[in-house]
């Protein structure tokens, strides 16, 4: 499993309690963002992806830890876009 240059974690009441937020490998207009545990130190992804409309420039964690926020560059505009990312948990 290969992930792109930018990682963040956060905390949640879910799964393990730990999620890792990481964007998708290569180079390209578009980029995703999906959420990972690491049961045994193999990753696992436990959410579909999100896409965005263009690259992420920086992903990290928020300062309590249940929250991280992704800057991409929408491939169209041109623009900076911010959005804050949270896992929720299902069944």
């Amino acid at each position: 499993m290969k992930w792109g240059s930018d990682v963040a974690s956060v905390k949640t009441p879910c799964g393990s309690g730990w999620q890792v937020l990481a964007t998708q490998a290569g180079d390209s207009l578009a980029d995703s963002v999906r959420a990972y545990e690491l049961p045994d130190r193999d990753p696992l992804a436990v959410s579909e992806a999100v896409d965005f409309a263009g690259g992420i420039t920086a992903l990290w964690t928020e300062a309590k830890g249940g929250t991280a926020v992704a800057v991409s560059r929408n491939s169209e505009t041109g623009n900076y876009e911010a959005f804050r990312l949270a896992v929720a948990c299902g069944q």
